[in-house]
């Protein structure tokens, strides 16, 4: 599921039009895989230096929060978002899309289940069941939109939308129902002047990714997925590519 930047500002039509009058809503600023991928849009765009070129016009907003004040036109006039609030937000007039974050680093994960390699090997039918409810759950998704549009509507009584609101959202080409995670490794190595070197061991249930610069050696630590996801995938000890 693609990361959507939403604006109603007319004059915004690429990220390179973005001004101090704007502000740009995301989960977190600076470390959130929507601020990230506006640094790696900016990288692609004004070269790795000014990789955080549009951090300063971005505000720390929840997705709901954020929708609203870009409806209304206060605090925010931009949304780094994710379905459904892209589809909400681009259905009014005045709102457009400026970005999908596949358009600067591919397909990517947008959400995943996790779980430690030993709770995997201690609990292999559990983690079985999880899958395999996960890839049922998927594929009928895929090949019955409609009927899964209204086993949702009859779960949550979602009065705003329709069953063919939902159908059209769940047969978006760009979001894909899978167990199998994309992407996950570019946005923790996003960092000026890097060069990653990736330690990744079967029993961690987090490694340090060394970053080495010109002028120092600064580690940070990365929820990497190095026996976790994979744990959950039943592949043990394979990182994801």
């Amino acid at each position: 599921m693609p990361y959507i930047l939403t604006t109603r500002n007319p004059a915004v039509k690429t990220i390179a039009d973005f001004s101090a009058a704007d502000r740009i809503a995301v989960p977190t600023v600076k470390i959130s895989g929507q601020a990230m991928a506006l640094q790696m849009a900016a990288a692609k765009l004004w070269g790795f230096e000014k990789y955080d070129r549009l951090d300063e016009f971005t505000v720390t907003m929840g997705h709901p929060d954020a929708m609203q004040s870009v409806l209304s036109g206060q605090t925010v006039n931009s949304h780094f978002t994710v379905a459904p609030f892209n589809t909400y937000e681009l259905r009014v007039p005045g709102i457009h899309q400026v970005l999908s974050s596949y358009e600067t680093d591919g397909k990517h994960t947008n959400g995943i289940q996790v779980t430690t390699k030993a709770f995997h090997d201690a609990n292999p039918k559990i983690c079985h069941a999880v899958r395999a409810a996960h890839e049922e759950a998927n594929a009928f998704i895929k090949h019955e939109p409609k009927a899964a549009a209204e086993v949702y509507l009859k779960l949550t009584n979602d009065k705003k939308n329709s069953a063919d609101d939902l159908v059209a959202m769940i047969s978006d080409p760009d979001i894909d129902y899978t167990t199998a995670p994309a992407g996950v490794m570019e946005r923790p190595v996003l960092r000026r002047g890097a060069r990653p070197q990736r330690h990744l061991t079967e029993n961690a249930a987090s490694d340090s990714i060394t970053l080495q610069r010109s002028n120092n050696l600064k580690k940070i630590r990365c929820f990497v997925m190095a026996g976790l996801v994979p744990a959950i995938l039943g592949c043990p000890g394979q990182a994801p590519a």
